[in-house]
């Protein structure tokens, strides 16, 4: 039996085939893309020869195909061929663009060095999960003090287990976080912290670019980078302090103080082996009683919260752990976690004498770190950031 077709019915067909055949093609050009396409880094240096002081720029493109890895971490390790000195530094990688460079400094040996490139597919980001943590509270508050940029503040809510996560965020060098509860910023919260990018990592993609410093020409065909022999992990270390012909707060003060707090007129309140400040309510309150000439003034409420200090009429920067923070409402530390008070009258060193237009007064709050941390409490955190764009590589 013969079926005769319309000439519509005919045409609806013959469009209907056309139309499958194409959807194939589609589909099966889509899986050999998806299967070949891959990420790529295209990597651009000015010369491979130096000198010392010559400055090294590097620029790079990096094509991604998923979209999540627009805002990524460049790694950037670098190895001594003949003596195998290693340096690290990481960059982030913003919608696949970078550029940063690096002095050629006058302490690194002649010779041949490896230029290792890998991608790291994530942004800075703080996890966190608070031991003892209760969630009936209001969440907690975060600080970011950090030295290049100044303070971040924002409020965390940690889901029912304790866990959480802060805002991604790109900051250069080293920044403290810390962590208090909201309605009680002295609770004794105990964190544990994760930053992934500090995390041991595969990169998808490495590169090597070999360059020589001073009258080394060597080419070095055979060098081969291997990840896992460069070992650690991108962490700040805490300086540990074991000398026992100082007092404690000496030790600790010769430890954790930077040149521009240093001065010999600089008063000193031990927070180690005293009490005093432990035993106290509140730190503002107890400088007030603590500082003769001290005074503290409730900021206009219409300009913000907290207090402004002057010592003898000058007006005083406060720090905590060397950054400085704008009022008094952004000191988060348990008076039991201070480990040292510094003054610095007007007139007798400290940070402001160098950096202020106008003479101040400096007064730089330090928390207990290292062997001097208590066991009890942990919601201070020093983290490194990312490589400054133009740095000068020493050794």
């Amino acid at each position: 039996m013969v079926v005769k077709l319309s000439k519509k019915t005919y045409y609806e067909k013959v469009v209907t085939l056309i139309m499958k055949n194409i959807l194939l093609i589609l589909l099966l050009i889509t899986c050999i893309y998806s299967v070949n396409a891959q990420d790529s880094l295209n990597i651009n240096i000015n010369k491979r020869q130096f000198n010392y002081g010559d400055t090294i720029v590097l620029d790079y493109d990096f094509k991604y195909e998923n979209k999540l890895s627009a805002t990524s971490t460049l790694n950037l390790w670098i190895e001594d061929v003949n003596t195998h000195s290693i340096w690290k530094y990481r960059y982030p990688l913003m919608n696949g663009s970078l550029s940063h460079s690096l002095i050629v400094g006058q302490d690194l040996p002649q010779g041949s060095y490896a230029l290792n490139f890998m991608v790291q597919k994530y942004i800075f980001g703080f996890y966190g999960h608070v031991v003892n943590y209760n969630n009936k509270t209001q969440g907690l508050n975060f600080m970011m003090l950090g030295k290049k940029k100044g303070v971040f503040m924002d409020i965390i809510m940690p889901n029912d287990d304790g866990d959480f996560i802060t805002p991604r965020m790109i900051f250069e060098d080293t920044a403290r976080f810390i962590f208090s509860s909201i309605g009680n910023k002295y609770a004794d919260l105990y964190i544990d912290a994760i930053t992934p990018l500090d995390s041991t990592f595969k990169s998808s993609i490495t590169q090597t670019i070999l360059i020589n410093i001073g009258d080394s020409n060597s080419k070095n065909n055979e060098y081969k980078f291997e990840q896992t022999t460069f070992g650690g992990e991108f962490t700040l270390a805490e300086a540990v302090v074991k000398s026992t012909k100082k007092k404690q707060i000496e030790n600790f003060d010769a430890a954790y103080s930077s040149s521009s707090f240093k001065s010999p007129f600089a008063k000193i309140i031990d927070g180690i082996e005293s009490d005093e400040i432990a035993k106290s309510f509140d730190i503002i309150n107890f400088l007030q009683f603590r500082i003769a000439g001290l005074k503290v003034n409730q900021i206009d409420p219409r300009l913000g919260d907290g207090s402004i200090m002057t010592l003898r009429g000058y007006p005083v920067d406060l720090y905590i752990d060397e950054s400085i923070i704008q009022t008094t409402s952004q000191l988060y530390i348990n008076p039991s976690d201070v480990a040292m008070i510094k003054i610095f009258d007007p007139f007798e060193g400290g940070p402001t004498t160098s950096n202020a237009a106008a003479i101040h007064a400096s007064i730089a709050i330090y928390s207990k770190r290292g062997e001097y941390q208590d066991t009890q409490r942990k919601y201070n955190f020093i983290v490194k950031g990312y490589s400054p764009s133009l740095i000068i590589w020493n050794k």
